[in-house]
């Protein structure tokens, strides 16, 4: 599954996703020039945040924007990225 998200003006951005198996969700985060964004931020919450019963997970592109979240369960999840 490839679902492009757009990261705004104040660097954020977000994807909504329905699993119904556990993932692990890859990709690589760009600027609007192609660009690789280094240390940009994801984060998995779940769509009703926060809930004590989803542990959030997180993680920092690479040097070339690369990023990886792992072990995401089932369930209505919100993906955050975040480049400043």
């Amino acid at each position: 599954l490839w679902v492009p998200a757009q990261v705004a003006a104040n660097g954020e951005g977000y994807v909504e996703l329905s699993l119904l198996a556990p993932v692990e969700v890859r990709g690589t985060m760009r600027a609007e020039d192609g660009t690789a964004l280094a240390r940009a931020q994801v984060f998995a919450l779940p769509r009703t945040f926060p809930d004590e019963t989803f542990e959030i997970a997180s993680t920092t592109s690479d040097p070339e924007g690369r990023y990886r979240l792992g072990g995401l369960q089932p369930g209505e999840l919100r993906l955050r990225a975040s480049a400043s």
